[in-house]
Order: structure tokens, then C-alpha cells, then sequence
């Protein structure tokens, strides 16, 4: 574990800060949603932020957008912050400079649609990306903000294995952390998530 943070810092560092593993921030920690917004899910997650007055990032799929402009506003207007997840979720690291540089735009036209903002964060899909996208990210002001903890959660059947995998008692702030909101078993262990997060007074930015 220790050799992987040890390149993703490197990788931050060479990139620039293009690339973001995580903040240097020891009082909070970011909380992600990625492939939303979900007619299902996503407002069960937003709720229970709301509940715990929490705030989080949503990287959004451009279709889904489109299909859920509503559910898209909504994010906003709960003050949460939204991001890019690609148009149809597809792996950048096996896209072309053009393709890359289309993508962006078609998802960033999907949400400037209906919040009138143009997202500036990239979360790539699946973790993949190389440095030709890099270098695209860089031309098109576009900053790719991956991972501390990929929970998996997508993948975990129950909501226990999510919050181990999370070790919210090692965490020590700045970390960025990966969930989806398109899953019963995320739903069901975020409470949990966010009550140990405020105890260990680290709050979610």
C-alpha cells in the first residue's frame, strides 16, 4: 500500500497538480460519488447528506444527465459541487487528443445545460488514465482529480465491506474518497460513513 501512495504522490507532483490523489488538508476529507446522477440512488444520497449537513462531488455521466436534468439541479442547489465523469463513461486513457478534447466538451455542455456552470474536474473512469490525457487535461484547464480510497463499493454486497475498506480510523485528512451512488449497499453504509467521519471530526468538503 505504502509503494502505491508513494507513486500516486509522485505522479501529483510530476503532473503539476493536474493530477490530484489528494489534498493537503488535515481537517476534512472529500467525499466522491461517481457515475450519477441515478434516479433511484442518487436522491437517497442526497438526503442523507442533507441529514448530516455534509457536502460531497458528484461526477457526473453526460447521458444521465441528460436523461435526469432535474436531479441534476438538484445537486447543485443543495450546494454540493459537480464534476465530469466522461459523456458514456468510457476510458480516457483509450481515447485520442481529439477524442479526449470531444468528450470533455460534450459532457461539460451537457451540465452547463441545466446549471448554466462548466465543470473544471475530471474524474476518469475506472481510475485509468495516462499522460497524454495529462497534457490534453492541461490544454483544456481540466484537472483530473482521481483517488486515496477507492472503496469499491460498487463491487461489495454488503454495507460493512465498504466501511472497512474506507478505514475511516487511519484516515488522517486531505484523503479523497470513492463511492458510488448507484448501489443499495453504499446507501445503506453511509450513514454510518458520515457519523464516524464527524466523530473523528473530519467533516466532507
Amino acid at each position: 500500500m505504502w509503494i502505491r501512495n508513494l507513486q500516486k504522490k509522485l505522479v501529483q507532483s510530476l503532473s503539476g497538480g493536474r493530477v490530484v490523489f489528494r489534498f493537503p488538508y488535515r481537517d476534512r476529507v472529500y467525499l466522491t460519488f461517481d457515475d450519477g446522477p441515478n434516479q433511484q440512488y442518487t436522491p437517497q444520497v442526497l438526503r442523507i447528506l442533507r441529514e448530516h449537513r455534509q457536502l460531497a462531488t458528484f461526477f457526473l455521466i453526460g447521458e444521465n444527465v441528460d436523461k435526469l436534468p432535474g436531479l441534476t439541479a438538484e445537486i447543485l442547489a443543495d450546494g454540493h459541487q459537480i464534476g465530469l465523469h466522461t459523456h458514456t463513461h468510457s476510458r480516457i486513457d483509450r481515447m485520442g487528443k481529439q477524442d479526449f478534447s470531444d468528450d470533455v466538451r460534450r459532457n461539460q455542455q451537457a451540465i452547463k445545460d441545466v446549471t448554466s456552470s462548466v465543470p473544471s474536474l475530471l474524474r476518469p473512469p475506472w481510475g485509468k488514465l495516462n499522460w497524454s490525457n495529462v497534457r490534453c487535461a492541461r490544454q483544456l484547464d481540466i484537472q483530473l482529480i482521481h483517488y486515496t480510497i477507492a472503496s469499491c463499493d460498487w463491487q461489495q454486497t454488503t454495507s460493512d465491506r465498504i466501511i472497512q475498506s474506507i478505514g475511516i480510523s487511519r484516515l488522517r485528512g486531505g484523503e479523497i474518497i470513492c463511492l458510488h451512488d448507484d448501489n443499495q449497499p453504499t446507501i445503506e453504509s453511509l450513514p454510518t460513513i458520515l457519523e464516524q467521519l464527524q466523530a473523528r471530526g473530519m467533516p466532507c468538503a
